[in-house]
């Protein structure tokens, strides 16, 4: 069941994009107008609209929001010029090529959230379960199951107790499949303490008014 609906989302987001991308997991949902370059995307991973995708490694369940752009080139100002016409024979290039994270520039660990508009710089890992805030700009490595936010983007707290992500991160989870994972569904909710009502009610409470003094 599970799997159908990956499939029907994966058929509403199949249209054209430009890519030159080394190994993409059949599960994964592409969106409109995107542009990924040497990239390998793990199972049911997925992008929203108009993403840029570099020289990136991405593992399993990431979730990826629109105008996200990872793994951009930066160009080298500490030269007397910011332009590249001087480096007739792309030896820039073939410096990045060497990427830190088994040949990517970037990578992306498992179950991670990108929020819209944000953006990865070149070098910067993403560990599994963390949250990366809408319009954030990354440009140091995110531990595993940190809320990070900003520009330039820093910690904002743990989504869950250190005992709770060694439970997680021993399980896997993240390397079965849905069905199997929907087995361990209340096993696993209970290990993070989840509780569906107050998600409801986070959602129809008015916020608290922000500080004006």
């Amino acid at each position: 069941m599970l799997n159908k609906l990956f499939a029907v989302l994966r058929d509403y987001w199949k249209i054209p994009f430009k890519s030159n991308a080394e190994d993409i997991d059949k599960t994964v949902i592409m969106g409109k107008n995107a542009i990924i370059k040497k990239v390998k995307i793990g199972k049911f991973s997925g992008f929203n609209d108009n993403c840029i995708i570099i020289n990136t490694q991405i593992l399993n369940y990431v979730n990826i929001s629109w105008n996200v752009t990872i793994g951009p080139r930066n160009h080298i100002f500490s030269n007397f010029t910011n332009h590249d016409f001087i480096y007739n024979q792309n030896e820039h290039i073939a410096i990045a090529n060497e990427g830190c994270f088994e040949g990517f520039f970037n990578k992306i660990g498992n179950d991670v959230w990108i929020g819209c508009n944000s953006i990865i710089i070149t070098g910067v890992e993403i560990g599994n379960g963390a949250v990366v805030a809408a319009g954030s700009v990354v440009t140091k490595s995110v531990p595993p199951y940190a809320v990070v936010g900003g520009n330039p983007a820093e910690f904002i707290k743990w989504r869950f107790s250190k005992d709770q992500i060694h439970q997680l991160e021993k399980s896997k989870w993240y390397n079965l499949n849905p069905n199997d994972i929907i087995k361990m569904k209340n096993d696993l909710e209970e290990l993070v303490d989840f509780d569906i009502s107050k998600l409801e009610s986070h959602f129809i409470t008015r916020k608290k008014l922000m500080r004006n003094e």
